[in-house]
This record gives structure tokens, C-alpha cells and sequence, in this order.
């Protein structure tokens, strides 16, 4: 297996799933893949429970430094503010065969944080909303 080195990870949105634009400045893009899981214990079970898989979700924490003039930021700040899906692209590195994750969702959160005398952080969760697709970049 390849080590990936992280800061050629890119999370980017687009409005029409065609054009992406990479959220800039970023420095730090977590992934998180979570499935509920739904309980079919019955009395047939004999005291254990039983589980089966039901729905999953996509979770990409973002943070880096705010800037005001980058469209993928931007983007981003739109989606949470207008509460609209959005397109998402995730490549954890670039080049032709790699893998990247394609999935509309929604910006869940998207924070400032302004201190005296530091440049100006920004941070957004973004959840999928429907079908994830794994697939090589082309």
C-alpha cells in the first residue's frame, strides 16, 4: 500500500457537478465513513444481540486559513448559509488512475475563528446526502 502524503489531499464543490473548485488553503481534511447499524434481535436470537447494516453517510471535516477570494471557500460558505446540496469531490492525492470520492451534500457547519495579531481560520463539515462513488480519476 502507497503512503499518501497529506497536503496533496483535495476536497473540492461544485455547483453543477461538472466544474470543481478546490477548497483552498486547506491544512487539515478529515474522512470519516460511518453506517448505522439496525437491530434484528428477535426472540430466536438466545440473548445476543443481532445487528445488520442499514445506512452510511460521508463526513469530511476541512480547516486551513480563511481566505475571502478563494471560490472554493466560497462555495462552501454559500452552501451552509443558503442550506443548498451541493457536488463534492475528494481526491486524497492527484493523478490520472488515482482514486477520488464524487457525492452531493450538504455544508453542515462552517466556522470563522478571528484572533488578534493571527491570520484568520476557517472550518466546515460537510455530510453526503445519497449515493458516494468511488471511482478512478480520469
Amino acid at each position: 500500500m502507497a503512503t499518501i502524503i497529506g497536503r496533496n489531499a483535495k476536497l473540492a464543490t461544485s455547483t453543477d457537478g461538472v466544474t470543481y473548485y478546490d477548497i483552498g488553503k486547506a491544512t487539515s481534511i478529515g474522512q470519516s465513513w460511518a453506517t448505522d447499524m439496525a437491530d434484528e434481535t428477535n426472540n430466536d436470537s438466545a440473548g445476543y444481540k443481532e445487528e445488520q447494516y442499514a445506512d452510511s453517510q460521508l463526513t469530511f471535516d476541512v480547516s486551513g486559513k480563511y481566505d475571502s477570494s478563494d471560490t472554493g471557500q466560497s462555495a462552501l460558505m454559500d452552501c451552509a448559509f443558503n442550506k443548498t446540496k451541493v457536488y463534492f469531490r475528494f481526491r486524497p492525492t492527484t493523478g490520472v488512475g488515482e482514486q477520488e470520492w464524487l457525492f452531493q451534500g450538504h455544508c453542515a457547519d462552517f466556522s470563522l475563528d478571528s484572533e488578534t495579531g493571527s491570520v484568520e481560520d476557517f472550518s466546515a463539515t460537510v455530510n453526503s446526502s445519497g449515493t458516494v462513488t468511488k471511482q478512478a480519476q480520469t
